[in-house]
């Protein structure tokens, strides 16, 4: 599922979000944009966002 593949984006201590959920959660977890990515089986790259863990 996306967010699974979403999810192989991230290192250790991270959370990948795309741009739509990053816009409901960002006041309460801030995050730092990453590169656009390509996932398997979807046409359009996703904007995403990292919420780092390790605070």
């Amino acid at each position: 599922n996306t967010a699974a593949r979403l999810q192989s984006h991230a290192k250790a201590g991270e959370v990948v979000v795309s741009e739509s959920v990053y816009s409901h959660i960002a006041s309460e977890y801030p995050g730092v944009p990453r590169e656009d990515v390509e996932l398997r089986g979807k046409a359009d790259s996703f904007g995403v966002h990292v919420i780092s863990l390790a605070e």
